[in-house]
């Protein structure tokens, strides 16, 4: 039976925290993401939607920026915008990425 209460407990302990560490997540201004963006990733075109009402916890964000030029795969352009807002992104649930150079996006304007 102890055995019993110490894995409640331990059981207790883990929601808490769960708990804890959801409460801690308020989501971000839309500006203040791209204010960030623009700075740090020098964007010619940015376009950012936050798709949670207004709460600032998920976004769309549509990028075009010199920076992303050779870098590929894509995966490597995501991770640049991950690094250049890390902090804010604890504050993210979820972000939907769209990353072009100007080249790219001249091309997509075009067809």
């Amino acid at each position: 039976m102890v055995v019993d209460n110490s894995v409640q407990l331990r059981r207790g302990e883990h929601q808490a925290a769960r708990q804890t560490n959801n409460s801690t997540v308020m989501g971000i201004p839309k500006e203040s993401l791209e204010k960030k963006l623009k700075e740090e990733l020098e964007t010619v075109h940015l376009e950012v939607e936050d798709l949670s009402d207004g709460c600032g916890a998920k976004f769309q964000v549509f990028i075009v920026s010199p920076k992303f030029e050779g870098v590929k795969p894509t995966i490597k352009r995501h991770r640049m915008v991950h690094g250049a807002i890390e902090e804010e992104m604890k504050a993210i649930h979820a972000i939907q990425l769209k990353t072009l150079t100007p080249g790219e996006w001249e091309q997509l304007k075009q067809s």
